[in-house]
């Protein structure tokens, strides 16, 4: 039991030591397993937005189509999941990163404007004659440039 003791203590940063240290086994081993509970779920959750972020890079090579409602579902998951990385983190140190509750709050409110709906400009004119293409519309149409102005 006393190595338990002396685990604790090198876990525990110094200034807390002594007042929540629990003194009897029970409630070491309570603590030991809400300690063990937590970090077990913060691996989960670390692998899920991992998950998460590789379909999306895959997804943006371009192999498969996918559209705002792929790109909305697997944001959603992987901010769910950041934040309960943050929250188990909070839970194995507590105090030590309460900075990234704001952090991450901050970091969420940039991705929902980004996320938002935008509106999208009419175009002046829907048809314009070929012969007024520069070469920038090249790279818009790519191999499909007509062949009928060269």
């Amino acid at each position: 039991m006393s190595a338990l003791v002396k685990l604790f203590h090198k876990i525990l940063p110094r200034s807390r030591r002594e007042e929540s240290l629990p003194s009897d086994p029970e409630s070491i081993r309570a603590a030991f397993r809400s300690r063990y509970h937590s970090f077990r779920l913060l691996l989960t959750a670390n692998t899920r937005a991992l998950e998460t972020m590789s379909d999306m890079e895959m997804a943006a090579r371009g192999d498969r189509p996918f559209g705002m409602s792929f790109i909305r579902a697997n944001v959603t998951a992987v901010t769910v999941n950041v934040f309960r990385i943050i929250k188990h983190l909070d839970e194995l140190a507590p105090g030590k990163y309460r900075a990234l509750f704001a952090r991450f709050r901050d970091i969420q409110e940039r991705i929902d404007r980004e996320m938002a709906p935008h509106e999208i400009p009419l175009a002046h004119r829907l048809v314009t004659r070929s012969r007024k293409w520069t070469g920038t519309w090249r790279i818009l149409w790519g191999a499909r440039w007509p062949t009928w102005e060269r």
